[in-house]
């Protein structure tokens, strides 16, 4: 299964980087992105200590992007900053959950068949 998956990102990532480079994200390649890191299952102290590394991602380049994504859509919506943070934190949640429910049912689905 997580092989299969593998190779569904990579495909997913390999087109999205041929036909899209100049166009805007598609949800396909956020899901793909979140199935990998599912995948991938890296300590995120990567060995350090957790709140060093906390620090360091909470001043990064991503987060920042992040926060003003959120004021974007804050604006764009009419909200808050704050809102539109707490939205954007929410949704995203919510869509990593389901993956992750998703996915286990697909492995649930596959082992059952496997040996019945």
């Amino acid at each position: 299964m997580i092989q299969n998956l593998q190779r569904s990102v990579q495909q997913v990532e390999a087109e999205h980087t041929i036909t899209n480079e100049m166009s805007t994200l598609d949800p396909r390649v956020l899901s793909s992105l979140i199935i990998a890191s599912k995948v991938q299952q890296e300590d995120p102290t990567q060995g350090r200590d957790p709140h060093e590394r906390l620090a360091e991602l909470m001043h990064s380049a991503p987060i920042a992007a992040l926060l003003s994504a959120a004021e974007n859509f804050a604006q764009n919506s009419g909200l808050s900053s704050e809102e539109g943070l707490r939205q954007i934190v929410s949704t995203f949640r919510d869509v990593d959950v389901l993956w992750g429910q998703v996915l286990v049912k697909e492995g649930l689905a596959r082992l059952s068949s496997q040996y019945h």
